[in-house]
């Protein structure tokens, strides 16, 4: 088992997680439904998720590696509202 999920352990062990969540895990040009990756919200009540203080407050606790991503995550988040 271990073997089979080595590349997976790479990969988790190389990325730094924010907040415990996957948001710099999913590219921004994903057809992923990205804001997922903050929200528990479906439906209309998702596309509200980044006027939220937990959203914002996720955004902005962050250390420098994530700053790009972050920022990316900002653009985003104002393109769907």
């Amino acid at each position: 088992m271990e073997g089979k999920y080595r590349e997976l352990r790479t990969a988790v062990d190389a990325v730094a997680a924010v907040d415990g969540h996957a948001h710099n895990l999913v590219d921004i040009d994903s057809s992923f439904p990205f804001l997922r990756c903050f929200s528990e919200a479906e439906g209309d009540a998702l596309s509200l998720a980044p006027h939220t203080l937990s959203f914002k407050v996720s955004i902005r606790c962050r250390d420098p590696s994530t700053w790009e991503v972050s920022s990316r995550l900002e653009r985003y988040a104002a393109s769907v509202t």
